[in-house]
């Protein structure tokens, strides 16, 4: 019913609603009212908006005018490079109508460029695995990817060996939206970037390397700042939806869906000779179906990070822990995570605990609703002076579970525990306390 109207309103020049921001309407209320069993991703087939010569004039240049094919076979790197060597600064957009387009060359961006397609239709794909990405990008500014479609190889590459979508070096400004991303190790990478957002994506399919590492869905690091990751679709990634790490700081993760994950879908990381990952808000992301090999967890927050809330996500059928908050017994205690707040999640059907939290501070669990064999667990680990765990709460959760309703660290480790207002269901018969101190 769909291509009917969208025709009628491309006769008439209206503007047309995107529909991939359609899509995205139509999973989360499938997601909303499935509540317990959290709805598959509906089987929608998403268009971008067409640009439409007639009303554009001369804003755009189309590549085909530039002498690419498009037809999957023929090699296109050299006819984009002559689309971007013509822009000017009234005239900027390069405009990929449906078609496959294969480049066989990193092809590096300018400051100030839009790439717009159709939609899935408009399909880049990798003649050759491409370390630096179909397109890639060093110290530019204000550059706007909308309405394209990428493939990697589809391989799993050797261990040593990356290949990337799309990947911006020390840039500022980049907005990727409504673009697909599919068959590859890293889909899109932002290092050492301020402004850079992702909306509105579908990111799939996404393999890991044989050593079990790489398989990123989005990665950003290297201190990147003013990050948004918003209302993206993920399905089948091999390691991490999101990753974020190694200094990054004030970013936005929000209203994503993930669908199947080989390890934390997202991922929050920074070693302690790195800078610290810094405020950072990750809310209304629905997350399920993880299991794998490699820390399979619904959020995974880890060493030195600080300022962390985690809000309003739904998490359900979880491998190993819903929720994790994990320092390291080696690191100074200034380096393990700190000032982390978990609240309102609902998270369910999680083998291990829904929030784990060992050596960290200032921790606040509270007002979650968790259905796990153990609801709440927060310890120490190791002997080091990083094995520490100081001013954890647990406030107000409502908690379903079968081993324990909440553990917590050996006092002698621990200072500062605060549980109380919480609520525990439970067939007493066969579990231990509803709250239980190692002794």
């Amino acid at each position: 019913m769909i291509y009917p109207i969208v025709n009628i309103l491309r006769k008439s020049q209206a503007i047309i609603l995107n529909p991939y921001v359609l899509c995205s309407y139509i999973t989360t209320l499938v997601v909303l009212t499935g509540f317990l069993g959290f709805a598959p991703f509906t089987d929608c087939h998403v268009h971008a908006a067409v640009i439409d010569q007639r009303t554009t004039g001369k804003s755009i240049i189309n590549v085909k005018d530039a002498g690419a094919v498009g037809n999957g076979v023929s090699d296109d790197t050299t006819a984009v490079l002559k689309a971007l060597a013509s822009i000017t600064p009234t005239n900027n957009t390069i405009y990929f109508p449906e078609g496959t387009y294969k480049i066989t060359k990193s092809v590096r961006l300018p400051s100030n460029v839009r790439l717009q397609g159709s939609g899935p239709g408009s399909r880049l794909v990798m003649g050759k695995s491409l370390r630096n990405g179909i397109f890639s990008a060093l110290d530019q500014s204000n550059i706007t990817i909308s309405g394209l479609s990428f493939e990697g190889t589809g391989v799993e590459l050797k261990k040593n060996t990356t290949e990337r979508l799309l990947f911006f070096n020390k840039c500022s400004l980049v907005k990727i939206n409504d673009c697909e991303a599919v068959n590859t190790i890293i889909a899109f990478q932002g290092q050492s970037c301020v402004g850079m957002s992702v909306t509105s994506c579908y990111v799939h399919d996404i393999k890991h390397r044989i050593d079990y590492s790489q398989g990123y869905g989005l990665l950003f690091n290297l201190s990147c700042n003013d990050i948004v990751v918003s209302k993206n679709r993920f399905y089948k990634i091999g390691r991490h939806a999101i990753y974020v790490s190694s200094g990054t700081s004030n970013t936005k993760i929000t209203d994503n869906v993930v669908d199947g994950c080989e390890s934390s879908a997202i991922s929050v990381y920074s070693k302690s000779h790195q800078a610290v990952v810094d405020n950072i808000l990750i809310a209304r992301n629905d997350i399920k179906n993880v299991s794998g090999r490699v820390s399979p967890r619904g959020i995974s927050i880890a060493v030195w990070c600080k300022n962390l809330t985690v809000r309003n996500n739904k998490i359900f059928n979880v491998q190993q822990y819903g929720i994790a908050v994990e320092g390291g017994a080696d690191e100074e205690m200034h380096h393990n995570p700190s000032n982390i707040t978990i609240e309102e999640n609902i998270i369910q059907k999680c083998s291990s605990a829904g929030v784990w939290v060992v050596n960290a501070s200032s921790v606040t669990v509270k007002k979650n609703l968790i259905d796990a064999k153990s609801g709440i667990i927060a310890s120490t680990a190791g002997k080091l002076q990083g094995s520490y765990l100081k001013s954890f709460s647990a406030l107000d959760n409502t908690i379903t579970y079968q081993k324990y309703g909440i553990l917590l660290a050996e006092k002698s480790k621990g200072v500062e525990l605060e549980v109380r207002g919480n609520i525990f269901k439970t067939d007493l018969a066969r579990t231990r306390d509803i709250v239980h101190v190692n002794k």
